[in-house]
Formats: structure tokens, sequence, C-alpha cells
């Protein structure tokens, strides 16, 4: 039985520090300056699941918990 792959808990904590200064639900455009990708690039991870968000309307909208975890590794199946 393999292990299962966690985030470090002190990777997660550094990255919520390093979010702070971002609201709680964030655009494709913010999320896209944290990772240095395109928007377009955010809102296709956003519509293909790679990357947890919630749609309003036309608009794409990703809560920052989410955008921690997969910048953990938890969905990037870096970990």
């Amino acid at each position: 039985m393999e292990p299962e792959a966690t985030a470090s808990p002190g990777l997660a904590g550094k990255i919520e520090h390093d979010l702070s200064g971002y609201d709680a639900v964030m655009t494709p455009d913010e999320v896209s300056r944290v990772l240095h990708v395109t928007p377009k690039c955010i809102r296709d991870m956003c519509a293909s699941g790679k990357l947890v968000a919630v749609k309003v309307g036309k608009l794409w909208r990703i809560p920052k918990p989410a955008l921690v975890e997969y910048m953990s590794g938890s969905q990037a199946g870096i970990a």
C-alpha cells in the first residue's frame, strides 16, 4: 500500500501567509499573478477542474483555500 501524498502543514502555512493580502475569494487575474501564468490558463484550469473554482455568472472565482491546496501540492500532484 502506497503512502498517501499530503502537503506539509508548514508549506500550507507559508502559502497562506504569502496570500494574506488577497481577499478570501480571488479572481483569475489575481491567481495568474501569483502563479505566473496567464489569466486564460487559470480560467482553463478552473473549467477543467484542475483548480477548484466557482463560476458566478460568466466569471470564475477561486476560493483562497483551494489555491493554497493547489499550491501546496495536494491537487497539483506535486506532493
